[in-house]
């Protein structure tokens, strides 16, 4: 297995299914062949085992939350409202809706509309002061005053902003909004106004994790793999068995689990180990963790080993025997 890489392989994959019971038969002989000389793939086993072993862990009121989250929807991201500036001459409007005051200079219609971009309200109207080469330009007589349309950028186009107010000429601008004190519109409804900050909640992220994982056991379950002693379910009187091979080596290794309310026994048979030896039974839970269960010396002929087990039986995934420094020969798989 390779490991230390950013992308999972197949091997951490096919483990991870391993765990929940979900591989068939052919495809279960054929991961035990390789668990039996992978010992990388048994540490790899600490990373992916926390996550099937911490389902117990989740209460009614966990499992109602998972089947209340409502699917997600992203809303679509709508451009910002491009503004074009019509040229000072010529009567015709700009496109838009931008209506612009007869001799208004260019520069200053752009500026107002990109006060009224940024400030969407009503401002006061300013009496402009004629300009100082011309007669005095004649405020309407009747009618309102003339107006300036400005699509808001919020809104997309849909809301307009109106500025009031007679421009006849070059003269002084409005500086300054009467806007009441908290009058400033809000952000569009479902968008986060906290900028810098991942959109969402941390409790709504945790639980949609543990939905993809809660969705995957359901799978299995509904496709009949046996994961439900695997999910921290006791039963009197259980019994669990593993087999395994190491054809490199010659090795052979079945192993008899018996479980009551009181305590569990293991029993192993192994076939092909050297004789004088000194081997070593471990016992590898779900979290990744190695315990050692005992030791002994190998003799002639297929080895029995028997011994009380202290470890809870639905945290056990592997079970190993492998030489007194920790190297591992055969592994046998727990079968649920």
């Amino acid at each position: 297995m390779r490991t230390g890489e950013e992308n999972p392989t197949a091997e951490h994959a096919t483990l991870a299914r391993y765990l929940l019971g979900a591989l068939d038969e052919p495809e279960r002989v054929a991961f035990e062949a390789h668990l039996a000389g992978c010992w990388e793939c048994l540490s790899a086993a600490g990373d992916m085992g926390s996550v099937t072993s911490a389902l117990p862990e989740l209460d009614a009121a966990d499992w109602e939350a998972l089947a209340a989250l409502p699917p997600e929807v992203v809303p679509p991201t709508e451009p910002a409202t491009s503004m074009v500036v019509p040229p000072a001459t010529g009567s015709a409007l700009p496109p838009d809706g931008l209506a612009v005051g007869a001799g208004a200079d260019p520069a200053d219609a752009a500026a107002d509309s990109a006060r009224a971009v940024v400030d969407p309200v009503e401002a006061p109207a300013v009496p402009a002061e004629p300009p100082s080469d011309g007669p005095p330009a004649e405020p309407p007589s009747d009618g309102p005053p003339a107006e300036v349309t400005v699509p808001t950028q919020a809104s997309g186009g849909a809301d307009v902003a109106r500025r009031r107010g007679n421009r006849g000429g070059a003269g002084p601008r409005a500086v300054g909004s009467d806007r009441p004190s908290g009058s400033r519109p809000g952000p569009p409804a479902g968008s986060d106004s906290r900028p810098g900050r991942p959109p969402g909640d941390p409790r709504r992220r945790r639980l949609k994790l543990w939905a993809g994982v809660a969705a995957a056991v359901l799978a299995v379950v509904l496709a009949g793999g046996g994961v439900v002693a695997g999910l921290g379910l006791t039963n009197s009187d259980v019994v669990l068995t593993a087999n395994g091979e190491a054809p490199a080596q010659g090795v052979s290794l079945a192993v008899t689990i018996t479980t009551d309310e009181d305590r569990s026994s293991i029993k192993v048979t192994a076939i092909g180990l050297r004789q004088g030896l000194r081997y070593r039974l471990f016992g590898v839970t779900r979290d990744g963790a190695t315990h050692v269960i005992r030791d002994w010396t190998a003799s002639s002929g297929p080895q029995e080993v028997s011994a009380e087990l202290s470890l809870p039986v639905n945290d056990l995934a592997f079970v190993t025997v492998g030489l007194a420094d920790g190297t591992a020969i055969v592994t046998a798989p727990i079968s649920r």
